[in-house]
């Protein structure tokens, strides 16, 4: 081997196009090296969260009215904290599906042979 360097073809240059300017920048940005950057992945999931939620919502009426001074009935709780729940699951599912291209059980909850 040899360390000398190989000169570039000049017109093997000019025929690949550069890219520049703003939409680069955003592709560094969001995408990485295996696609979309983990950290970007935090805000579509809470905004899936938020908008299961929001859907669900309409079935609180379902456990009945609550007075905010009052205690809570644990019936009543535990269907409120259930939307919660189903909003985390159902926001998982379709990051894993298709953010993430992954099965839902590579996140440690398998749906067969699940021990």
């Amino acid at each position: 081997m040899t360390d000398e360097v190989h000169p570039v073809d000049p017109s093997a240059a000019e025929a690949i196009p550069q890219r520049t300017g703003p939409r680069l920048l955003l592709k560094k940005l969001f995408v990485g090296s295996h696609g979309l950057r983990a950290g970007w992945k935090v805000l579509p999931f809470f905004l899936i969260v938020f908008a299961v939620g929001f859907v669900l919502r309409p079935f609180d009426k379902l456990a009945g009215k609550f007075d905010p001074k009052l205690p809570v009935a644990p019936g009543t709780a535990i269907f409120r904290e259930l939307r919660g729940v189903m909003a985390v699951l159902v926001a998982t599912v379709i990051m894993a599906k298709w953010i993430d291209r992954k099965p839902f059980g590579y996140f440690g909850m398998p749906l067969v042979s699940a021990d």
